[in-house]
């Protein structure tokens, strides 16, 4: 009857929990026993080797804390239930038989699931031996009475060396043992190999063979002489047995200069026959070359046309020259299509000076002076009929050439054809100069590419004034560039305080104009408070010749009083309102040299009416009112 009514205890009850039997425990890793193999103590967190078998429920001595290892079955329960003892370092009795059986074979339930994890303590590691890698198991624990007695008393045992290490999921951490990091150092690269696969492997993106085969089947032979056909062939066969030979750094100038020379030679025929397709992929791989090889660029600008005279310029200046005279003025005939061939070839040509522009030594400067000085080469550039990305590109050009301070000159010079003969030129019509200016207040055309193309004009200019004073007191001569400037400034800002509904609707938008009216409104000012001398801004406003100009007067007042006077709209982003703050000041000491007393209070009084006198007429109607252009 007693027998019938007892209930199982509730360890026995809990295996229900598990829905897998639980397996046999796994033998301890040799890891963990080489641990310490010379000791013959055994560990704290051994059974002493006795026959006796606990069984479930009967409570353990002090010293007889049974270590159980993980079965491979329990890493997938969550990490509460599997903890780690700490290893002490004190020493008990060796291991024996029934040692490793009790090991093996004791295996409490109840003990796994409602035993609570022992705080881990800091464990030092004496001998030098190995850690068990991060999958090694470690045992669990065997809770008892006195699970908080013995915890304290490992803690206390515990041998601490100077080094702590950490035990997180199982895991040891040695940070003496970890290998030190080896650092490999980066092999040189090897500049004639690297020469030699581009040849041989480039190809342009506008064809599907690669670059040297096109060059070696593009030679027609029936077009030209003998002694060209010969001069193609054995250029060609020159760069191929350069390439051949495992060149040593020694060799590396004279395998440069040997491909450099082959290449202009191939070049020059190519031209000569009007092979735009292989012209097109060479000069992607010479712009290729130079953008990548650091003493390319250098050796190829120093080949001169003719070798025996030094005054004789770059072949490759003369090369660019011969193609813009020859090719680009097919792009100013606005009804014919243009041809995709040679609209490639522009786009080749342009970025290989830009790679040189970019990539030259200072004291190989003067070989771009060509590319100014060549009869109509900027003239055909910047023809207002080009199309929007020739003119945007050739605009970008003159901004890498202006960077070249050396070179303030030759961009502010006549063409050499075009300099009078017996005569002072007049550096006040200089032609590129009349074309930006030109362009820059064009207002027939917009797109991205016209609006980064005017942003390069204002570059250009702001570098030329910047590079000497000579080169500042040239440009405010210019007849055309201070009024370009305040009609630019003045088309620039007027959709701002018109409340446009494109700039309203872009913040992004808004936020560029901005930086264009700074950026205009600061080289206006750069150009009239540079100069050593007094320069009469009013003057030069009322002298403008051509007809565009005008009621330049009447702009300028407008703009600029605005600029001084008027609240930045309401509508634009706070940062751009705090420019619009910080440039009023340089735009009222513009507006203070051309009015001033009674004609400056009235534009003062223009602009700080309130919206009831606003209404009463229009905004433009007032300002013509107050601000008479033909009496000022």
């Amino acid at each position: 009857m007693e027998t019938a009514i007892r209930k199982p205890p509730w360890s026995v009850r809990s295996k229900k929990i598990i829905s897998d039997p639980y397996p046999a425990p796994a033998p301890v890793p040799s890891q963990i026993k080489g641990w310490n193999p010379m000791s013959t103590n055994s560990g704290p967190s051994r059974l002493p080797a006795d026959n006796h078998h606990p069984h479930f429920g009967e409570t353990l001595n002090q010293s007889q804390r049974v270590r159980k290892s993980m079965p491979s079955s329990d890493r997938n329960l969550p990490a509460g239930f599997l903890t780690s003892p700490a290893r002490s370092s004190s020493r008990h009795l060796s291991k024996g038989k029934g040692r490793e059986h009790a090991e093996q074979t004791h295996a409490s339930n109840s003990n796994m699931y409602f035993s609570n994890p022992i705080e881990r303590p800091s464990q030092s590691f004496s001998g030098g031996l190995p850690l068990s890698p991060p999958s090694s198991p470690f045992a669990g624990n065997i809770e008892n009475s006195s699970q908080k007695q013995v915890s304290t008393s490992i803690n206390n045992e515990v041998d601490d060396n100077g080094v702590d290490f950490d035990m997180l999921d199982g895991t040891q951490a040695d940070a003496k043992d970890a290998a030190p990091e080896e650092v490999e150092e980066a092999e040189l690269l090897n500049w004639s190999i690297y020469l030699h696969q581009t040849i041989l492997r480039h190809t342009a993106s506008s064809s599907n063979l690669s670059t040297f085969h096109m060059l070696m089947q593009a030679m027609p032979l029936q077009s030209l002489p003998h002694s060209s056909v010969e001069t193609y062939s054995s250029a060609s066969a020159r760069i191929l047995d350069v390439l051949s030979i495992a060149s040593t750094r020694d060799e590396w100038t004279y395998t440069v200069r040997t491909v450099c020379i082959s290449m202009l030679q191939i070049a020059g025929l190519l031209v000569a026959v009007n092979s735009i397709p292989a012209l097109t992929a060479l000069f992607s791989l010479l712009t290729c070359l130079t953008c990548t090889i650091p003493s390319f660029s250098p050796v190829l600008v120093s080949i001169r046309k003719d070798e025996s005279d030094e005054d004789s310029p770059a072949e490759i200046v003369s090369i660019f020259c011969t193609i813009v005279q020859n090719f680009f003025t097919l792009f100013k005939d606005t009804k014919a299509e243009i041809d995709p061939d040679v609209a490639s070839l522009a786009r080749e040509n342009m970025d290989l000076f830009e790679s040189l522009c970019w990539q030259l030594p200072s004291d190989l400067e003067s070989c771009l002076t060509l590319i100014v000085r060549s009869p109509q080469v900027f003239t055909i550039l910047l023809d207002a009929s080009q199309p929007p990305w020739l003119l945007e590109r050739s605009a970008r050009l003159l901004v890498w050439l202006s960077a070249r301070k050396s070179l303030f000159r030759v961009l502010l010079s006549f063409p050499e054809p075009e300099i009078p003969n017996g005569n002072m030129a007049d550096f006040t019509k200089l032609p590129h100069i009349e074309a930006l200016c030109s362009l820059l207040v064009d207002t027939s055309r917009g797109g991205p590419e016209i609006t980064s193309m005017k942003e390069s004009i204002l570059t250009f200019f702001s570098m030329l004034s910047q590079s000497h004073l000579d080169a500042l007191t040239i440009l405010v001569e210019s007849r055309t560039l201070v009024p370009s400037l305040v009609a630019y400034l003045t088309h620039s800002s007027t959709p701002l305080w018109e409340d446009d509904d494109l700039l309203r609707s872009s913040p992004s938008l808004a936020s560029s104009t901005l930086r264009t009216i700074n950026q205009t409104l600061f080289l206006l000012y750069m150009l009239i408070f540079g100069p050593e001398a007094a320069f009469n801004l009013r003057h030069k406003l009322q002298v403008t010749p051509s007809r565009q100009f005008n009621g330049i007067t009447h702009m300028f007042i407008v703009t600029l009083g605005r600029l001084s006077y008027t609240d930045p709209p309401e509508w634009i982003a706070a940062k751009d309102k705090v420019e619009l703050e910080h440039i009023a000041e340089m735009a009222r000491e513009l507006l203070d040299l051309v009015v001033e007393g009674p004609e400056g209070d009235s534009v003062w009084a223009t602009y700080q009416e309130g919206p009831e006198q606003e209404s009463e007429a229009d905004d433009d109607e007032v300002e013509a009112r107050r601000l008479d252009a033909n009496e000022i």
